[in-house]
């Protein structure tokens, strides 16, 4: 496959702070997220060059074995020549961060299923500040030796066009992955959540949009229909890869 964007639904807030008036008190803004997670949330992407589609569906929520609600999100990844790669995450807010999670302390992705880091037994990645604070970074865990973090960098920029419009006050996450060499530049807007990625590994570079977004209420793009026949015409397969476009370490869909 060409330079796939395998490598995705990040979520952060951008704080504003009202003035104060000189009669009355004043009053701080609602803060408005940049993403959503709510059942019946749906993202699609499409990668440029190779057309491959990808799609997030908030499902339902449910709980890790501790008790932790999470939201569960149906990931596919529709590639031309008819394969189909699935994945199902799940996902949490806690402490400023939009985490993604294992539902159990076992990990069921290794040849000998083993109980996890004692450290970090459900897998807990950051995947976004909720606050995003301008000039700060973060680590996706700092659960794991020095030379295997991957660093976040926040910053924002005035404005960025997708097939969807144009967004503005758009948060950017520079994220780093030295055990794979992928440096990617992941893209958020107010309301709307994630709507872009470009990608550099090993020389080449890609991109990736947003198409397709509803989000609560609101709706932007056209949605592109995967399942053109029976699901079973397809070749099917579960997803594993390092890093995937929204930053996330994905094995496979437990």
């Amino acid at each position: 496959m060409r330079i796939s964007v395998k490598i995705i639904l990040l979520s952060i807030i951008l704080l504003e702070f009202g003035c104060k008036s000189s009669t009355e008190p004043g009053k701080l803004p609602t803060p408005t997220p940049y993403i959503s997670l709510n059942i019946g949330d749906i993202r699609q992407f499409v990668e440029d060059e190779t057309n491959i589609i990808h799609q997030f569906v908030t499902t339902d929520t449910t709980r890790r074995i501790d008790g932790q609600k999470v939201f569960k999100i149906e990931y596919i990844m529709f590639i031309p020549d008819g394969t189909i790669w699935t994945a199902t995450l799940y996902y949490f807010f806690r402490d400023n961060y939009y985490i993604g999670t294992k539902l159990d302390t076992i990990d069921e992705d290794s040849e000998n299923p083993i109980p996890r880091n004692s450290r970090n037994k459900f897998d807990e990645q950051k995947i976004a500040q909720i606050f995003p604070i301008n000039g700060d970074s973060f680590y996706r865990s700092d659960e794991v030796t020095d030379s295997e973090k991957v660093l976040f960098n926040v910053s924002f920029i005035d404005s960025m066009t997708t097939t969807c419009g144009k967004f503005t006050n758009v948060a950017q996450f520079d994220m780093t992955d030295p055990t794979i060499h992928v440096k990617l530049q992941i893209f958020y807007a107010p309301e709307y959540g994630h709507i872009g990625t470009f990608v550099e590994s090993e020389g080449k570079k890609g991109k990736l949009f947003a198409t397709y977004i509803k989000t609560g209420e609101k709706e932007v793009g056209e949605y592109i229909p995967i399942y053109l026949g029976k699901k079973d015409a397809y070749k099917e397969k579960q997803i594993k890869h390092n890093s995937s476009f929204w930053g996330q370490k994905v094995f496979s869909n437990n």
